[in-house]
């Protein structure tokens, strides 16, 4: 009776060892899913972008001259600056801390 008993622990013991390992196995899967749903997202905006702005510049030639220099930094800095305070005023506010 011993021995029954610790072979049915044995296969209770790796079936659940069976059932992690495939809980990983579908959680990598799904991790590689969205990560491929990520780089498609990004390469489809990045294609919008483009199209977006050389769009004015097919339509009219001479409007390519009519850009203005941008101070990326100092933009760049300002939107991260705007971004972080309102997402952290969405987020406190949210969780009503």
């Amino acid at each position: 009776m011993v021995r029954a008993c610790s072979v049915a622990c044995d296969v209770e013991t790796s079936t659940d060892g069976i059932a992690e390992e495939a809980a990983r196995a579908l959680e990598l899967e799904q991790k590689e899913l969205r990560a491929s749903v990520a780089r498609a997202m990004r390469r489809v905006g990045t294609g919008v972008t483009n199209a977006l702005i050389n769009a004015p510049k097919a339509i009219d030639k001479s409007f390519a001259g009519e850009a203005e220099d941008v101070p990326i930094l100092s933009t760049s800095v300002a939107y991260g600056v705007y971004m972080a305070v309102s997402s952290n005023l969405r987020y406190t506010s949210f969780l009503q801390i």
